[in-house]
């Protein structure tokens, strides 16, 4: 398992780019999962992971189930928990389950957007990827620092060396102003490692 970081600028092709690089992930076995983060969705704990582990509907599934009677208010939290808690333990649980079946790969597009449960819960997965067949790509466009700097050191809080696996920030070709060819940007790709 591992985790990616791809940060750029609206338009620059950082979804083409992680499509491309996905291809061939369900043919070779492997289960994608896409989820997003949502400006007016900040509000919503989990929700980038709750749609893109398609958590909505009863199922025979009893993690599943256990999700949906929480999110509806038919099953409550233990004692001294909350509800945005207890569903995250239970998507942890979840993703674990879906890992224990076939590797796995869990995709957040606009991670900027996520809200705080939502990019906790990233770390608690992101310092697991060592220990299951987990692949985390999270996407976002340039925030402000102090944000940027917390989801990253959620996302690789897995490596005491490094704080992502791999950070891939997309810039435009330097003869195309950013937004005329955003298709040609992601041949451009600057990877870079942070270090503590």
């Amino acid at each position: 398992g591992g985790s990616v970081l791809i940060e750029g600028e609206p338009g620059i092709g950082k979804s083409a780019l992680v499509r491309a690089a996905l291809a061939g992930a369900t043919d070779a076995g492997c289960q994608v999962f896409w989820g997003a983060g949502d400006e007016l969705g900040q509000a919503l704990p989990l929700l980038p992971l709750l749609e893109a582990l398609r958590v909505r509907e009863p199922s025979t599934n009893p993690r599943r189930n256990t999700i949906v009677g929480l999110l509806r208010g038919e099953l409550t939290a233990d004692r001294g928990a909350d509800v945005s808690a207890a569903l995250a333990e239970q998507l942890l649980a979840l993703v674990a389950e879906q890992c224990a079946t076939v590797p796995t790969v869990l995709v957040i597009d606009d991670l900027q957007w996520a809200d705080q449960a939502s990019v906790a819960l990233w770390g608690r997965l992101a310092r697991s990827v060592r220990q299951v067949p987990l692949l985390l790509v999270g996407m976002m466009r340039p925030v402000p620092l102090h944000v940027a700097r917390q989801i990253r050191d959620y996302v690789g809080a897995q490596r005491p060396r490094w704080k992502i696996d791999k950070h891939l920030g997309l810039r435009p070709p330097a003869d195309h102003p950013l937004g005329t060819d955003p298709r040609s940007a992601s041949d451009h790709v600057d990877q870079q490692h942070h270090a503590e």
